[in-house]
């Protein structure tokens, strides 16, 4: 696959790239959110958008759960934050 894209990089990338096995793109989003983002992560699960289909005292629980370090706490807090942004981009 991506046949002419290899050929090109053949000649400028060291050939252990080259042929490693696919990798993802990390961002480190979970670490952001247990740290500089968490206030937005807390206002974002506070937000009406949520609130609305989720019980806060829960929403609440799995703050404290992220900000104790808890990765499956980060993993959920993403995709609440995720679904608010869908929400509120896409209302009425």
């Amino acid at each position: 696959t991506k046949k002419i894209l290899r050929a090109f990089a053949e000649k400028r990338i060291p050939k252990e790239i080259i042929t490693r096995t696919k990798q993802g793109f990390p961002v480190p989003a979970y670490k952001w959110i247990k740290s500089d983002l968490f206030e937005f992560a807390k206002k974002t699960l506070e937000s009406p958008y949520l609130t609305q289909w989720f019980d806060q005292d829960k929403l609440s629980h799995l703050l404290n759960q992220l900000s104790g370090g808890d990765v499956n706490a980060a993993h959920k807090v993403w995709t609440l934050i995720i679904l608010s942004k869908w929400v509120e981009r896409w209302k009425n």
